[in-house]
């Protein structure tokens, strides 16, 4: 049959449909009984144009019209008929027509529902669909113009248009089949994009399969962990800090708007090539340089330009992705927060008590369980991660129930060891723990929607366990107590201690008792006064008549006075960062003194460094870059016999030297440090805490801080290039790759149970 020219063309419009219908019952049963002519006749209707030709077999109408006949008889469109079917699914429906599109959604959806056979070729084409094709300009049907010059004209549409065509074919397909999302779930992960796909591509499949979660419910934390699973491996992977970029690089680079693509239509798409360099011209100019020594030298820095420039264009590239994949994730979370608490008026609406409005809020609630179980299984345990867990520092803004839970959960984890799905003991490991105190430091320190009661109470739980800690380190029967200072029994003790530090920088002002609640406590019960110090700590560190008289804090703030003078000495192994800031603040506020304690540390430290690596045989002497890591607690195994055999007598200390295993578990490592992201930094900029908002008055906090050595200064100055949110933090092993959620959790209601447990908040009394 010819386009224009076959046997039905000049049928009346009254019985046109009949005819056709006619035409495909008599080709069937002609095939059926061995003669394929009309059967192939009605094959070729749908045949895609060949590559000499433009022009298809059959018009948009008549292709209509075949389809409404066809749909009269799917029931006998077994897996013989696969040539006609294959044809019928195989044709560019979504960039045809809107009548077309929903003709075709139509016969597809009657199709299944007949020969259930056909399920997975249609899913497969429609997942498949969501992602980013560059090849639709070619697939675009030549029967529809593709320059509008009438009023009848076919219109291209736009990728928007076209992804809510598959959309509304795969909604139609999950109200006729229930159990569609288990057919769907395998077949989203093995559609979603590589990571080194471009930015384009990651964004739009995304953006797509997040759009899918809101109206197929059973699959939404599969496709949000799947989403986040991707945004960790690229926060992970970048290895500098942004502003470490040239200023002006950076912002001509991020501020690069390739417009959204969802916008654009498909057949006019301006950022489909790579912009990759093909090296081509790096490889000519190295291979005209001679072999002299000073062109060798040429060659070797031009190598290192070049390799500079590649690692600098590769950060940028995942900068691009990551920051594209966080503001699509933060809009996804926004949109359904404000359709559960402001839902739109419709005919199920009886009243305001009729349990619409509760089920809204409850899905509400459900979607918070899904972040936190998200974090908790796969943000938590990788401590480069940047930026991602800013989802639910935003998430937390929206209800203080939510914040209140999710610090539940982490001092749970830190203080208590947690209850771990992955352990048969539910105890954490100790890097969890560690990890799990920094985000409380961090999180209450950054969040400005955390209040005041919020912040002390927070405070007395990490005290409380400092405390704890303490008193267990001097029972001769608990295994803690044989352990020497510095060793990795005590890594959490430390870990709060930074915690508490980090804290108290920050919320000082709301961690100082006011006259009326110092005339409520008793002229302040928490204070430590300088009488209450140990005289033996007066004379060896210099402390006495530090701490201001009368001066009170919230409760539980004198054990860090005790914490920082006892044989744990805090002060030696957290983070050199975190301890001279506290110094400083503590100083300044009159809480504490701390540099004399400081100063020994570092004496002994110098000590300790010279011991470590004594003078070897050609008599060099260790760096100071060594000596810092000493301070800090050591990263380097400690010293072997014949080693200290070779040091001098004057270089020995009579204790041995501290255990090396915790300078690595207590890398500087604060999650919510500055948000970097800059487009999707408009969700983080109005609930955030910058330092200079909380910042004392520099005037007054250098007095007497002179006092400290010029050595330790200098030595402290070492490690002011230390990012706290940069690479000091370690992966660990167990993470879930991306698609691993799409399964579903069959742990979710045990996990929120668990969760509504961990609430520290009065509000939930």
């Amino acid at each position: 049959m010819g386009r224009d020219n076959g046997p039905l063309a000049s049928s009346g419009d009254g019985y046109r449909q009949g005819m056709y219908l006619a035409f495909v019952n008599n080709a069937l049963a002609e095939k059926r009984a061995g003669n394929l002519g009309p059967y192939m006749e009605l094959v070729a209707q749908f045949q895609a144009p060949s590559p000499t030709s433009s022009t298809p077999n059959t018009s948009p109408t008549q292709l209509r019209s075949w389809l409404s006949a066809l749909s009269h008889v799917v029931s006998s469109l077994d897996r013989s008929h696969s040539q006609l079917v294959e044809n019928i699914l195989l044709l560019p429906w979504a960039t045809m027509s809107e009548a077309f599109s929903h003709m075709w959604i139509k016969f597809v959806c009657s199709l299944v529902s007949a020969r259930g056979e056909w399920l997975t070729s249609v899913l497969s084409r429609a997942v498949k669909g969501l992602s980013y094709r560059s090849d639709w300009r070619a697939l675009a049907y030549a029967g529809e113009p593709a320059n509008a010059t009438t009023s009848s004209a076919h219109v291209p549409p736009t990728r928007g248009q076209i992804y809510d065509r598959i959309h509304l074919l795969i909604r139609s397909l999950l109200s006729l089949i229930p159990t569609l999302p288990s057919s769907l779930a395998p077949l989203l992960v093995r559609n979603f994009p590589h990571k080194r796909d471009r930015r384009v591509v990651q964004l739009v499949y995304i953006r797509n399969i997040l759009k899918m979660s809101e109206y197929c419910t059973e699959l939404a934390e599969g496709i949000l962990g799947a989403v986040v699973d991707r945004a960790i491996q690229l926060d992970v992977e970048i290895q500098v800090e942004l502003d470490e970029l040239e200023e002006s690089e950076e912002a001509e680079f991020l501020d690069q708007d390739i417009g959204d693509p969802f916008d654009k239509r498909f057949d006019d798409d301006g950022d489909e090539s790579d912009d990759e360099s093909d090296g081509e011209e790096d490889g000519q100019s190295l291979s005209d340089i001679s072999e002299g020594e000073d062109d060798l030298e040429e060659a070797n820095h031009i190598i290192a330009e070049t390799e500079g420039e590649k690692a600098i264009s590769h950060v940028r590239d995942l900068v691009s992705k990551l920051d594209s994949i966080m503001f699509a994730t933060f809009e996804h979370l926004n949109r359904l927060n404000e359709q559960y608490t402001k839902p739109e008026p419709g005919p199920w609406s009886v009243g305001p008590d009729a349990g619409g409005s509760k089920s809204l809020l409850s899905r509400r609630q459900h979607l918070f369980h899904t972040l936190l179980a998200i974090f908790a299984r796969a943000v938590l345990p990788t401590f480069k991660s940047r930026h991602v867990q800013f989802l639910l520092f935003w998430f937390n803004a929206l209800d203080h129930e939510f914040a209140d839970l999710f610090l539940g959960v982490l001092l749970t984890k830190s203080l208590y060891g947690g209850t771990s799905e992955t352990q048969e003991g539910g105890e954490e490991p100790a890097i969890i723990r560690a990890a799990a105190a920094s985000y409380v430091a961090s999180f209450v320190s950054r969040a400005s929607y955390i209040d005041q009661h919020t912040c002390r109470a927070v405070v007395l739980n990490l005290c409380a366990f400092l405390d704890a800690h303490m008193e267990a380190s001097t029972i001769p029967e608990m295994e803690v107590s044989s352990a020497p200072p510095g060793s990795g029994a005590h890594s959490v003790f430390y870990a709060v201690s930074q915690a508490v530090f980090y804290i108290f920088c920050f919320r000082w002002r709301d961690l100082q008792l006011t006259e009326d609640e110092q005339a409520e406590q008793g002229a302040g019960p928490d204070v430590m006064e300088a009488e209450d110090i140990p005289a033996a700590t007066h004379v060896a560190l210099g402390m006495a008549g530090q701490v201001r008289p009368g001066q009170g804090w919230a409760e539980g703030l004198n054990v860090v006075q005790r914490a920082i003078t006892s044989p744990l000495n805090p002060l030696k192994y957290c983070s050199p960062n975190v301890v001279r800031q506290f110094a400083r603040v503590a100083q300044h506020t009159g809480f504490l003194y701390c540099y004399s304690i400081i100063e020994a540390n570092n004496r002994s430290g110098r000590v300790r460094s010279r011991q470590s690596s004594g003078q070897g045989l050609h008599g060099s002497s260790v760096s100071r870059s060594d000596s810092a890591n000493t301070v800090t607690g050591s990263r380097r195994p400690s010293p072997t016999p014949q080693d200290q055999d070779s040091q001098s007598g004057s270089d020995r200390l009579e204790d041995p030297p501290e255990p090396a295993s915790l300078g690595t578990d207590l890398e500087v490592f604060f999650p919510f440090d500055p948000y970097k992201l800059r487009t999707s930094a408009m969700f983080v900029e109005p609930l955030y805490r910058e330092w200079s908002d909380v910042a004392p008055d520099e005037d007054d906090s250098d007095e007497g801080e002179g006092e400290a050595s010029e050595d330790e200064s200098e030595e402290e100055g070492e490690d002011d290039g230390d990012s706290q949110g940069g690479s000091g933090g370690l992966d660990i092993p167990g993470a879930r790759t991306v698609g691993s959620h799409l399964a579903g959790d069959e742990d979710g209601d045990e996990f929120a149970r668990q969760v509504e447990a961990m609430s520290i908040s009065p509000y939930r009394g």
